[in-house]
C-alpha cells in the first residue's frame, strides 16, 4: 500500500472519529456493555466493507493495468 493511500486512510479515520465525537455520541464510560458490543460490531462491519471496497478497487486497477499492457504489446513497433 502506498504512502499516500495510508495517509488518506489515517486522515479519514481521524476525521470520522472527530465527526463521531462532534455528533454528541456518549462517552465510552457512559455506554452499557450491550451498547459497546453493538458499537464494536458496527465498526467491524464498516471496516470489513471498506476493506472489501478497497480490494475491489485494487483488483480493478490491476485489471486495467493488465489490459493496458496487453494493448501495448499488440501494437506494432513504430519505425525509429
Amino acid at each position: 500500500m502506498g504512502l499516500g493511500k495510508r495517509l488518506g486512510d489515517l486522515v479519514r479515520a481521524n476525521l470520522n472519529a472527530l465527526l463521531d465525537s462532534a455528533t454528541g455520541d456518549p462517552r465510552v464510560e457512559d455506554l452499557t456493555d450491550e451498547e459497546l458490543e453493538a458499537e464494536l460490531l458496527r465498526r467491524r462491519d464498516r471496516r470489513r466493507r471498506e476493506e472489501a471496497e478497497r480490494a475491489v478497487a485494487t483488483a480493478a486497477a490491476a485489471a486495467a493495468r493488465a489490459r493496458a499492457a496487453a494493448r501495448a504489446a499488440q501494437r506494432p513497433a513504430s519505425p525509429g
